[in-house]
């Protein structure tokens, strides 16, 4: 099961305060609504630009296992690089 952010902010130009926050209440509502855990989020706009190391150890502080965004064109075996 997996969440997105609430309001849509785009993480990397966020704020500490906007970032962290905004991801967190969308889970909440998933998890009530299906009464599963949520273990995976996807961040808002894509672009591997808009997500850096601050993001990526936000998700990993509120419990996400996997964060996800999107790279636009084919993928290749080098798309595999971490951020």
């Amino acid at each position: 099961m997996g969440a997105a952010y609430r309001h849509h902010v785009m993480p990397r130009k966020a704020s500490d305060e906007t970032a962290r926050p905004s991801s967190k209440p969308s889970r909440d509502v998933f998890r009530r609504a299906l009464g599963k855990p949520v273990g995976h989020l996807a961040y808002p706009y894509g672009g591997p630009d808009l997500v850096g190391k601050r993001e990526v150890r936000i998700a990993a502080e509120l419990g996400y296992k996997t964060a996800v965004t999107t790279r636009p064109g084919v993928l290749f075996p080098r798309a595999r690089r971490p951020i």
